[in-house]
């Protein structure tokens, strides 16, 4: 199973057009869903975390390398291992999970 936690920011507003805006979480919680429908759960398991929820200190790294903006929101991270961040990230992730899936499906030599 592919574990990945996605680091983002409420305070953070997308535009969606005429009818207002949407918070990085609500565009993250949404984007999970997506994930899901697409890979299943028995092949990932992803949630999001807001970079000031007490959770988000569980990846000392991310928290630190964000707030000294050395890399953006949102972060995606699996392990504790930071895959990919800042704008555009989210688009990525399909692909790499995708590969990490057909990884793990592999036998071991």
């Amino acid at each position: 199973m592919v574990d990945i936690v996605i680091i983002g920011s409420r305070k953070i507003r997308h535009r969606t057009g005429c009818c207002g805006s949407r918070s990085q979480e609500e565009v993250i919680i949404g984007y999970i869903a997506t994930l899901y429908r697409t890979f299943g759960r028995r092949n990932l398991r992803c949630r999001y975390v807001d970079i000031d929820d007490p959770q988000a200190q569980e990846y000392p790294h991310v928290v630190d390398a964000v707030r000294n903006k050395k890399i953006g929101l949102p972060v995606a991270v699996r392990g504790q291992e930071i895959i990919f961040h800042g704008q555009g990230s989210l688009h990525q992730l399909p692909d790499y999970i995708r590969e990490a899936i057909r990884n793990e499906a592999q036998p071991a030599p």
